[in-house]
C-alpha cells in the first residue's frame, strides 16, 4: 500500500473516531513502512504507524523527526554521549511544522519537505471550520 492509498483510505474520517486509526490500520501502516501524522485536541501532534509517538504543539510548533522517531528537545539531553548521539540525529532529521488555526478552513495542518500524501479529518460536530485537520502520510524510508 502506498502513502497515497493509505491517505485516501482514511480521508474524511471524523476526528471523533476513537481511536482515529484502528489496530488493523496501524498494523497495515507498519507493514508498509508508513507514518501517519494528525492533530489531536488543541495541543498534540499524533504519530502513528511505522513510528508511534506524540508531540506537544500547543498553538502550533515544529518537531524534528528521523527513523527513530521524534527527537527530544535539546535541553532534555543529559550527558556528553547522549548529546553527541542527539547532534548526529539532529543533522539528519527532517522538520514537520504543526500549523494551528492559521490555514483557512483547518484547525490543524502540517508542512514538511518530506514527500507525503494528505488526508482531511472533518469535525462533523463543528461548523466553524470546514475541516479539523489536514494530516499527512509519508514513507519511513524517506527519513534518514
Amino acid at each position: 500500500m502506498t502513502k497515497e492509498d493509505f491517505a485516501a483510505k482514511i480521508n474524511g474520517r471524523d476526528k471523533e473516531n476513537s481511536p482515529f486509526l484502528t489496530e488493523e490500520e496501524i498494523l497495515q501502516a507498519k507493514e508498509n513502512g508508513l507514518v501517519v501524522i494528525y492533530g489531536a485536541s488543541d495541543d498534540l501532534m499524533e504519530v502513528d504507524g511505522a513510528l508511534n509517538d506524540e508531540a506537544d504543539c500547543y498553538d502550533g510548533g515544529e518537531i524534528l523527526i528521523d527513523k527513530e522517531g521524534i527527537l527530544p528537545d535539546e535541553d532534555q539531553i543529559e550527558g556528553e554521549d547522549a548529546y553527541s548521539a542527539y547532534i548526529k540525529r539532529k543533522l539528519k532529521a527532517e522538520k514537520i511544522f504543526a500549523i494551528w488555526c492559521t490555514e483557512e478552513g483547518f484547525d490543524w495542518a502540517y508542512k514538511t519537505r518530506i514527500p507525503h500524501a494528505t488526508f482531511e479529518m472533518p469535525d462533523k460536530k463543528n461548523d466553524e471550520h470546514s475541516v479539523y485537520c489536514r494530516g499527512i502520510v509519508f514513507e519511513l524510508s524517506s527519513l534518514n
